[in-house]
């Protein structure tokens, strides 16, 4: 929830600066670059980087109540994730060009208690999800320790 309303305000500030550039009194728009090959590996990894929590699917995966539906449902969730993925991104180029900041929350107000609110926020999510990472392992050892796996 606290990442959905993050995404939410990023889109949201995003939107509000790209409608800003018709107002006379703003800056002006800021320079993009079609395709700058010097940055292509940092985006080639941030795409791999982005699916890093790709270890997780099985664990996941048998712990469905119906495992032959998960394919179906991953197909789909991957899909959407790609496109709000592609759609984040491009709302943030257009927005702030080339001084767009590789993690986008630094591109908000820094003022702002929202900003804050959002900053603080991913902290905490980031904190609290660090335990998934480690549900396979302990799944694992937990199995074996009780003897249910053979060593």
């Amino acid at each position: 929830v606290i990442i959905l309303f993050g995404l939410g305000v990023v889109i949201v500030s995003s939107i509000i600066v790209i409608a800003s550039y018709d107002n006379p009194s703003h800056p002006p728009r800021p320079s993009t670059t079609a395709f700058n090959k010097s940055n292509c590996g940092i985006f080639i990894g941030m795409s791999i980087f982005t699916f890093e929590g790709i270890p997780m699917v099985l664990p996941i995966q048998s712990a469905m109540k119906e495992p032959e539906r998960f394919w179906n449902v991953f197909y789909k969730m991957f899909a959407g994730i790609v496109f709000l993925f592609t759609l984040f991104g491009l709302l943030g180029y257009i927005a702030w060009g080339n001084a767009v900041q590789t993690v986008v929350l630094l591109n908000l107000h820094r003022q702002s208690l929202l900003s804050h609110f959002v900053k603080w926020g991913y902290i905490a999510a980031l904190m609290l999800s660090v335990p998934l990472m480690f549900l396979p392992g302990a799944r694992i050892t937990e199995l074996w320790v009780f003897g249910v796996l053979k060593r």
